[in-house]
């Protein structure tokens, strides 16, 4: 496995905004709750206070997420890691006019895929594009990996028109789920769902029925490595330097 690029600033961003939340808050609302004080009003400043430790425990809860959120696409990205040479690995890929990140982009004989990680405990129910975690329904995670999909594509066939019919006709997605305890359930998915140990033989199978050759798999993955703002892709290396 080659990784052209083992992380990105966007997850970096996360963890330190979610990280500096819970002091900020604290400290504004020290601040309140003592001028409040001062200004004889205790019964405001005890209230003002409860307000300022729920919303400092809201932050914290945040911040547990997203911790455990990136240390699902980190054991993602090392277990990836052990593929053949000729695959290629981007973690945390920003394109121009996809809102976020994408955890994965794999490039290799398996043509084009993108994964979608989630480190979920308890039960996951999926329905059409309808998810239930725990009984409660989040955002759908079938459609953020296909808006990813769709992203990655168009990215890929601006510069790879002639492969618009060919490699990039289908561009497969996964949605992985890393939690060894937590249930998944699955009734009418598009989209690939997976466990973490079924990554690597997803991943394989693919690729036996893909087989893209190497050096147009190269290609592709050094045109995502440096999309630009205006829509467009820098020029990609040649292949050569990534072997």
């Amino acid at each position: 496995m080659q990784v052209l690029q083992a992380g990105g600033e966007h997850v970096a961003s996360r963890r330190q905004s979610a990280r500096s939340a819970p002091l900020i808050i604290a400290s504004a609302g020290t601040a309140g709750v003592v001028a409040l004080s001062v200004g004889l009003r205790p019964l405001g400043g005890v209230v003002f206070a409860i307000m300022v430790a729920s919303a400092v425990a809201k932050a914290h809860r945040s911040l547990a997420r997203i911790t455990k959120g990136i240390r699902g696409e980190t054991a993602v990205a090392e277990l990836l890691r052990s593929l053949p040479d000729d695959y290629f690995l981007l973690n945390d890929v920003v394109l121009p006019g996809h809102p976020g990140s994408i955890d994965h982009v794999v490039v290799g004989p398996c043509g084009v895929l993108v994964i979608e990680t989630k480190n979920f405990s308890g039960s996951v129910e999926f329905h059409g594009n309808a998810w239930f975690v725990n009984g409660r329904r989040p955002r759908s995670i079938s459609k953020q990996a296909n808006r990813a999909t769709v992203a990655v594509r168009e990215t890929l066939s601006r510069v790879h028109s002639d492969l618009e019919g060919s490699v990039l006709r289908y561009v497969d997605r996964i949605a992985l789920f890393t939690n060894p305890p937590s249930r998944v359930q699955v009734d009418r998915s598009e989209t690939i769902v997976a466990r973490y140990s079924q990554l690597l033989d997803v991943v394989l199978a693919i690729a036996r029925r893909r087989r893209v050759p190497r050096g147009v798999a190269a290609k592709l993955a050094e045109s995502l490595v440096n999309p630009v703002s205006n829509g467009g892709l820098s020029a990609p290396s040649p292949a050569s330097n990534v072997s």
